[in-house]
């Protein structure tokens, strides 16, 4: 009979595996990819994407891989609080699984700015304006972002050198494993072939607004605090309400009532609704 904790188990090795999957085909990517510059990270996609012998494939495989990396990371989370798993786990180990969501965000907006078109550009350059907004060290944190000579280059180190060790790292530190079986590893593997084969990515041309849709929306993770920062200041809407968010869940094994849990599941499901709502009715 199929247990919820199988469940949890089996989502989480599925997420380790895809993770497994967009590191190879990042690294394979790696040696093709020029972020010197805007417009030779551009030109390095269109060869990947047109020249190079089946980097098409290789390039959509990261993207899928990843995509469904973050997706299943947030399933599993979303199940390990529905379940109570948190009760009776070392805080240590619950904390690594918040700092996991928070390097994944970064990791997969790092990978969506060296896209190198208008809509990572758009991204890159309101994420600066969310750490610009923080009192007194808003500026030297965006510079150990943002350089104006090479725009990209800051987030090519990280993304290929920083983000991926720390993440490894967590990952070992939250389930004491480096691999899946395998069986989950085949199973990420097809599908990932099977996306990347039947919805490849095009060249990420430049896309022009226009006076009907003015706005360049950017990865979807970040459309919710996209859309905040027209409601709210940006230091509130990209910085305070991630972090109470990030805390009542790094919280939970700490608590005995269900005050931080409901509070943490709510903000999930509003998070998903801005995501659908903006889906529908803002692309």
């Amino acid at each position: 009979m199929f247990k919820k904790q199988d469940f949890t188990y089996y989502i989480g090795w599925l997420t380790l595996a895809f993770l497994g999957i967009s590191i190879i085909s990042g690294v394979m990517l790696l040696y093709r990819y020029d972020p010197t510059t805007f417009e030779t990270a551009q030109n390095s996609m269109f060869l990947i994407e047109d020249a190079y012998r089946y980097g098409w494939l290789i390039r959509s495989a990261h993207f899928y891989s990843s995509e469904l990396f973050f997706i299943f990371l947030l399933i599993h989370t979303i199940w390990h609080v529905q379940i109570d798993d948190y009760v009776g786990k070392k805080y240590v180990y619950w904390f690594a699984l918040a700092a996991i969501l928070v390097v994944s965000f970064f990791e997969m907006f790092t990978g969506f700015v060296l896209r190198a078109n208008n809509e990572s550009d758009s991204a890159s350059l309101i994420m600066q304006h969310i750490i610009l907004s923080v009192p007194f060290f808003g500026q030297y944190i965006a510079s150990l972002f943002y350089s104006q000579q090479y725009p990209s280059l800051y987030f090519y180190f990280y993304h290929i050198s920083i983000l991926p060790i720390i993440l490894i790292l967590l990952n070992y530190y939250h389930i004491k494993r480096m691999f899946t079986n395998f069986e989950n590893t085949l199973i990420a593997f097809f599908v990932t072939v099977l996306l990347s084969a039947l919805l490849p990515i095009s060249a990420p041309f430049d896309i022009v607004s226009s006076a009907k849709r003015p706005i360049i929306w950017g990865p979807w993770f970040f459309w919710p605090i996209q859309e905040s920062l027209i409601y709210i200041a940006p230091f509130i809407a990209g910085i305070i309400l991630p972090f109470f968010g990030l805390l009542s869940f790094a919280l939970l094994p700490t608590q005995k009532g269900h005050i931080l849990k409901r509070l943490f599941l709510f903000g999930f499901v509003l998070y998903f609704i801005m995501i659908f709502y903006i889906m529908i009715f803002r692309q």
